[in-house]
């Protein structure tokens, strides 16, 4: 007889578990290790925003770098509102003038020159690449080589670095395997109960929903040899997921999640009703590497939808046991990205990573 899993009581309590042990848990680690972790992680979130500054310029100005002196050669980027002159110093202003950018960022321990931010800029093969003079830990720049944006099925994706993997920015929305294959939706309750073959679904079978949030796959269908991601791609392993919550550090769930939120104190776009967003909670996200991690629910192994706004979950390829397998959850009243293992009847999100 197959099982039914987590009820919605129960997962609630396995979250709520899970939250109080991350509160009890002391890490123990050398003070300085620790510090030097956050400046590279600041670091990390710097070279992002000049690199999207810089490839949105590029964009713009039709492939071309025009009023910027980008060379093969690394220069250290000036501070703004000094004369930027020497050989070794590049003035990248227009980037705040032309509003790509709000200011430039500068590194935790201040730039090499007494005028430089700490981050060098070169190009190479047409690609902006960015350098942290003062990186204390060796890590890719940018792990999706500068590309953006991904078209799979007709439908265009954004996508991001985040330390050395290249994540979709967006939750998976197909309805075909990777070899053109249909995958089977429109499920009755009965028949999402019974299945052991892929499905998909997009929540309470609204297609405005499924747009919003992007579709809810069974884990028959993230195990189907024909594949849901695109070639070059892959539905993430549990190892592939806690490299990235490694990377994340404290607080990972918030980093990940949307600023979409009803009562958003980020105010502005952040602060939103209409969907897709969070609902009203007790924490917010922050979205720092814009993985824009929605609350996009799920369907339950019985059919049933719940949790839109509340909670988002995602597969990993990795099974947990003969019924069960490992999945990710971000949930609006906390900042954790918990991991749990689920019945594979259940319909969630999928993430693609780029293959390394």
């Amino acid at each position: 007889m197959k099982r039914t899993g987590f009820t919605l009581i129960e997962l609630l309590i396995v979250i709520g578990v899970i939250a109080i042990l991350a509160a009890s848990l002391v890490i123990s680690l050398n003070p300085a290790e620790r510090f030097a972790q956050a400046r590279d992680a600041t670091r990390m979130r710097h070279m992002n925003t000049l690199s999207l500054a810089l490839i949105s310029f590029q964009v713009n100005k039709l492939g071309n770098f025009t009023g910027i002196d980008i060379t093969q050669d690394p220069k250290e980027i000036c501070m703004i509102g000094v004369v930027c002159e020497g050989d070794s110093l590049i003035d990248l202003s227009i980037l705040v003038n032309e509003g790509y950018i709000s200011s430039l960022p500068i590194d935790p321990q201040g730039g090499e020159d007494p005028l430089g931010i700490g981050y060098q800029v070169y190009l190479q093969d047409n690609r902006v690449g960015i350098v942290a003079m003062k990186m204390e830990t060796v890590y890719l720049v940018d792990a999706c080589e500068n590309q953006t944006t991904l078209e799979y099925r007709g439908h265009t994706y954004d996508i991001v670095p985040i330390g050395n993997q290249c994540f979709f920015a967006e939750n998976l929305r197909t309805v075909f395997y990777r070899n053109d294959d249909l995958i089977p939706y429109t499920l009755t309750d009965i028949q999402w109960e019974n299945t052991t073959s892929g499905a998909v679904t997009y929540y309470e079978e609204d297609i405005n929903m499924g747009l919003a949030y992007g579709f809810l796959y069974n884990w028959f269908a993230v195990d189907d040899a024909r594949e849901l991601c695109p070639e070059g791609w892959r539905v993430p392993s549990d190892d592939d997921w806690n490299e990235l919550a490694d990377y994340l550090g404290d607080n990972p769930g918030a980093k990940l999640k949307s600023c979409y939120q009803v009562d958003s104190p980020l105010g502005g776009d952040c602060d939103r009703e209409e969907h897709p967003r969070w609902n009203s909670g007790s924490t917010y996200g922050t979205d720092d590497y814009n993985f824009s991690g929605l609350g996009s629910g799920y369907r339950g192994v019985n059919g049933a939808f719940g949790m839109l706004g509340t909670i988002g979950l995602f597969w990993s390829s990795t099974p947990d046991s003969i019924y069960d397998s490992v999945a990710r959850g971000l949930t609006v009243n906390n900042s954790l990205f918990s991991e749990l293992p689920f019945d594979k009847g259940f319909g969630f999100s999928v993430r693609c990573p780029k293959n390394e």
